[in-house]
C-alpha cells in the first residue's frame, strides 16, 4: 500500500515546536554561540553535521572555563559579555564585560587560562582603579599603567616579591647663563627652580649637573639642593688643588622622606671665598616615583 504524504500541517507544526525549544534554550541560557563553521563534520551515513570547535559567546558566559584557573571564573560569579575562544583548546584568551572578581573591563588570558592583561577596572585589594595592568603566568601584578594605588596617574612597576614603585611626569629646568657667585653663604640666583607633585610613596628620583670654573687657585664652588625653602644637602661640589678647576659635574640621587603633595625643588650656589667661583649649564630634574 503506497505511503501517504506527510501532512504539511504537521511538519510545520514540528518544525515551529523544535524552532520554540531552541528559543527557550537560548533564553535559559542567555548565550549566543557562534562556532567555526570551517571546521564543521557531516557524517556521510546519516547526513548529521557536527559544528565546529565554539570561537565565540556573547551573553551570560558558562562559569567552570576554563577549570585550570579558579581564580578567573568562578560559578559563584556568573560572567556576562563577549568572550573569544581558542578553536583548538576551547580555553577563552579574551573576554570583555563583567569580571570574576565584581570588576568590568577586558581581560586577555593565555592558553592556560592565566589572565596577562587587564584593560578597564582593575581590584587591588577593596579598591577600584581605572588603569592597564599586565600579571606574569603566576597571577602576579608586575605593570600597572593609569590611575594607580596612591591616587595619581603613571606608571606602577611590581616585581615577584610584590615591591612596587610608582613611575610619575618628571619635571625639569635647565638654565644656560653664568653666573659668578662671591657668597660664601648659598645663593639661589637664576635656580633651577621646580615644581613636582610627591605620590604617596614619598620618593623622588634627582638628576642635577652644573659646569663649575673655580676662576683662581684654592677655591672650591658647591651647589646645594633646598626643597621647601630647606637646605637638604650639598649634592654639587669641585675644588681646584693645583691650579683652576673646571668640569662638568653632575649627580643622580634618591630623595626620600618627603609628604605626599607639591613641593619645590631648587639649586643654590655657594663659593668657598669671596674672590668667586662661575657656574653655567645647570640642570635639575626631577622624577616622582
Amino acid at each position: 500500500m503506497p505511503r501517504s504524504a506527510p501532512n504539511p500541517r504537521t511538519i510545520l507544526v514540528d518544525h515551529l515546536q523544535q524552532a520554540a525549544e531552541t528559543v527557550a534554550a537560548l533564553a535559559q541560557r542567555q548565550t549566543l554561540t557562534v562556532t567555526d563553521s570551517s571546521r564543521a563534520t557531516t557524517d556521510p551515513s546519516t547526513g548529521v553535521t557536527t559544528p565546529g570547535p565554539v570561537v565565540m559567546q556573547l551573553g551570560q558566559i558558562p562559569s567552570g572555563m576554563p577549570t585550570s584557573s579558579p581564580r578567573w571564573e568562578s560559578p559563584a560569579h556568573p560572567l556576562y559579555g563577549h568572550q573569544v575562544l581558542n578553536r583548538s583548546t576551547g580555553n577563552p584568551v579574551a573576554h570583555f564585560g563583567s569580571q570574576s572578581d565584581g570588576s568590568h573591563g577586558l581581560w586577555n588570558l593565555d592558553d592556560n587560562g592565566n589572565v596577562v592583561l587587564k584593560v578597564g577596572e582593575i581590584k587591588i585589594g577593596a579598591s577600584t582603579w581605572y588603569a592597564l595592568a599586565a600579571y606574569d603566568a603566576s597571577g602576579n601584578l608586575r605593570v600597572m599603567l593609569g590611575q594607580l594605588a596612591s591616587g595619581d596617574y603613571g606608571l606602577l612597576v611590581e616585581d615577584i616579591d610584590g615591591n612596587t614603585q610608582e613611575i610619575l611626569p618628571a619635571v625639569d629646568e635647565y638654565v644656560d647663563a653664568a653666573i659668578t657667585v662671591t657668597s660664601t653663604s648659598d645663593v639661589a640666583d637664576g635656580g633651577p627652580s621646580v615644581s613636582a607633585v610627591v605620590a604617596s610613596s614619598g620618593k623622588v628620583f634627582l638628576e642635577a649637573s652644573a659646569y663649575i670654573d673655580t676662576v683662581s687657585s684654592n677655591m672650591t664652588g658647591s651647589v646645594s639642593l633646598w626643597i621647601d625653602g630647606s637646605k637638604i644637602k650639598e649634592i654639587l661640589t669641585l675644588s681646584d688643588t693645583a691650579g683652576i678647576a673646571v668640569a662638568n659635574v653632575a649627580t643622580k640621587r634618591s630623595i626620600t622622606g618627603l609628604s605626599a603633595g607639591s613641593h619645590t625643588f631648587e639649586l643654590r650656589y655657594k663659593a668657598s671665598a669671596s674672590s668667586g667661583v662661575q657656574f653655567a649649564a645647570r640642570s635639575l630634574v626631577v622624577t616622582p616615583v
